[in-house]
C-alpha cells in the first residue's frame, strides 16, 4: 500500500507522519532515520490493526493551500475563544467554549456523552 509521508524539520531532527493514517507519527535524527522510523511505526500500527480486526485506512486525500490571516488580531480574537476536543483517527471531535482549564474527568464525560471514545487530546485553536 502507498501512503503520503509528511516531514517537518525540528530543532533536533525531523518529525514524520502519514497523512492518510493520522495515528502513524514518529521522529528521527535526520530525514533518512525519520523515514525508517515511519516505516517501522506503520508496520507496528498495521499489526495492531490486524490483531484488532480493523481494516487499514483507505483514505483519499484532498490537499489545498489555505491562506489564514494569523497576523490579523481581529481574526485571532474571533477564532481563539473555543477549544476542540479531538478524539480518534476517524476525526470525531466536539468543540467547547474555552475555559481556563478542563480536567481529564470533565473531558472524558463530555466525550462519553458525545459518543466519542475517551482516547483524546485537548487542543486550543490558537495552537493549531
Amino acid at each position: 500500500m502507498k501512503f503520503t509521508a509528511c516531514y517537518t524539520k525540528l530543532e533536533h531532527g525531523y518529525m514524520g507522519k502519514l497523512l492518510e493514517w493520522p495515528g502513524v507519527i514518529t521522529e528521527g535524527e535526520d530525514l533518512d532515520d525519520c523515514r525508517e522510523c515511519l516505516i517501522d511505526a506503520a508496520a507496528g500500527m498495521a499489526l495492531a490493526y490486524r490483531d484488532d480486526g480493523r481494516e487499514f485506512p483507505q483514505t483519499t486525500l484532498t490537499l489545498e493551500t489555505l491562506s489564514i490571516p494569523l497576523e490579523d488580531e481581529s481574526f485571532l480574537l474571533s477564532h481563539g475563544e473555543y477549544h476542540d476536543v479531538l478524539a480518534n483517527e476517524e476525526g470525531r471531535f466536539i468543540t467547547l467554549k474555552q475555559a481556563d482549564e478542563f480536567d481529564d474527568y470533565t473531558v472524558k464525560e463530555l466525550c462519553r456523552e458525545a459518543g466519542i471514545p475517551d482516547i483524546f487530546q485537548t487542543q486550543n485553536r490558537e495552537d493549531k
